[in-house]
C-alpha cells in the first residue's frame, strides 16, 4: 500500500514538472531524444523598395503673354490659348459695331449740317428732303444719331477690352481641372404663394424663374 502511494506521488510529481515544459516550449521539439529547434517565422516589411510615381507637369499658359498678344492683335491671345473658335466672334462683333458706328456718324453729320444751315439761315444749303420737319425735329434726329455713334464707339472699345480680359483669364484657367465632380445646373422653378400679401393686393399667386446650382461631388 505504501509502495503504491509512493508510486502515484512520483507520477504526479513528474506530470507537474513536464506539463509546464510542454506548454511553454513552443519553439522546441524532441525527435529520437534529439532536441530540434523549430524555426521562428518572422514577417518583415521591406521598405527599401519605393515606388517613384512621377506625375507629368500640367501644361500651362502665360497670362501676360496672352494679354500682350490680344492687345496688339485682337484674337491672337485666344489662338495662343487654343480657342480658335473665339476669333470669328471677336472680329464679327467688332465689324458689326464699326459698321453701325460709321452709319450713325454719317446720319449725325447729315442732320447736323441741316441744323447749321437753318441756324445761319443759309437757304442755299437747305435739304429739300427735310423741309417738312421743324428745326427742333432735325435737332432731335441729330442728337439721336450722335448718341448712337458714341454708344457704338463704347461697344467697340468694350469688345477690344473683353478680348484682352478673355485671353488673360482663360490663360490663368488653362490648367484648371474641370471634372465631373464640379457641375452646374440651370433649372426652371415655380413657386405658389397664397399668403396674406398676395390675397390683399390681388397678385398672381404663382412666381417662377431660373435656379442655378453649383455642386461639388
Amino acid at each position: 500500500m505504501k509502495k503504491t502511494l509512493c508510486l502515484i506521488s512520483i507520477c504526479f510529481l513528474w506530470l507537474g514538472i513536464s506539463i509546464p515544459n510542454l506548454l511553454f516550449a513552443q519553439n522546441e521539439m524532441f525527435v529520437n531524444d534529439t532536441l530540434i529547434e523549430t524555426p521562428k517565422v518572422t514577417t518583415t516589411v521591406d521598405n527599401s523598395t519605393k515606388v517613384d510615381m512621377k506625375i507629368a507637369p500640367e501644361k500651362s499658359k502665360n497670362p501676360t503673354k496672352a494679354a500682350l498678344l490680344s492687345t496688339f492683335i485682337p484674337g491672337a491671345g485666344q489662338i495662343y490659348n487654343g480657342q480658335w473658335w473665339k476669333v470669328p466672334i471677336i472680329y464679327g462683333g467688332a465689324a458689326v459695331s464699326l459698321y453701325f458706328c460709321k452709319q450713325n456718324q454719317k446720319d449725325w453729320k447729315y442732320y447736323d449740317k441741316e441744323v447749321i444751315a437753318r441756324v445761319n439761315n443759309d437757304s442755299a444749303n437747305f435739304d429739300p428732303k427735310l423741309s417738312q420737319y421743324s428745326l427742333q425735329s432735325v435737332k432731335n434726329a441729330r442728337d439721336y444719331y450722335r448718341r448712337n455713334t458714341e454708344l457704338t464707339v463704347i461697344i467697340t472699345a468694350a469688345i477690344y477690352l473683353l478680348n484682352i480680359v478673355d485671353a488673360t483669364v482663360f490663360a490663368h484657367l488653362y490648367s484648371f481641372d474641370v471634372s465631373d465632380r464640379l457641375t452646374m445646373q440651370v433649372k426652371p422653378y415655380m413657386r405658389t404663394d397664397f399668403g396674406y400679401y398676395t390675397q390683399k393686393n390681388n397678385a398672381f399667386p404663382m412666381s417662377g424663374g431660373l435656379r442655378i446650382s453649383l455642386t461639388l461631388k
